[in-house]
């Protein structure tokens, strides 16, 4: 009998000696929109808070979808950028759209931070765009479009380095408009607070995506 306490009270020790280390990702993250339904025309926020959970600081820069952790290897800093998970596939905002002049900031042992983050930041969005490309030392303009953010429901997740965070749904629905009615009352709001008098507004129609 005092054998068998013994094996059990030594497997304890091990096991609890072992749940009190460090885990090796030293941060959460946890993610949430302003709402779950979202119009194809409006641009989906996403509120990202990055937690240390780690016993040492974590060296990081940039804010938003260009926040970035710093790790050193050897005689280099590494740079990690935060990668946004959408129905499944990997997007990430390109290193060149973000600067940085500021030092480096340090994120304490239990410290957290707070991020807002546009999707359309990682190229997720159903709008057309017109980029310059060089070309023969000439720029030439091209329109892309990019219909990833079509309707429906559609599952995201944010990760950096190995830590993942919770995933969210939202759901796109499409964009029908206004009406005349409503259009004309925001106008002659903006008349008002313009100065201007409504009475003399001319009023046109007018179609297209303008």
């Amino acid at each position: 009998m005092r054998k068998s306490i013994f094996i059990v009270l030594a497997w304890a020790l091990v096991a609890s000696s072992g749940y009190c280390q460090d885990v090796k990702q030293p941060l959460t993250l946890t993610i949430k929109s302003e709402k779950q339904i979202f119009s194809s025309d409006k641009h989906i926020i996403l509120s990202l808070t990055i937690k240390n959970v780690s016993s040492e600081n974590v060296e990081y820069i940039g804010d938003g979808a260009c926040f970035q952790t710093l790790q050193k290897k050897g005689d280099k800093v590494q740079a990690e950028f935060l990668i946004l998970e959408f129905d499944g596939k990997e997007y990430i905002i390109v290193s060149h759209g973000c600067s940085w002049g500021g030092p480096d900031l340090i994120l304490s042992p239990g410290e957290e931070k707070d991020i807002v983050m546009d999707i359309a930041d990682f190229g997720i969005t159903k709008h057309s765009k017109l980029i310059g490309v060089i070309k023969d030392g000439k720029v030439e303009y091209q329109t892309i479009t990019n219909n990833i953010l079509t309707t429906g429901k559609h599952k995201m997740a944010v990760k950096i380095n190995e830590a993942v965070s919770n995933t969210i749904t939202i759901e796109v629905v499409e964009n029908n408009g206004i009406s005349k009615k409503d259009a004309l009352k925001i106008a002659e709001k903006v008349c008002e607070e313009s100065g201007w008098k409504w009475k003399d507004a001319y009023i046109f129609e007018q179609d297209g995506n303008g």
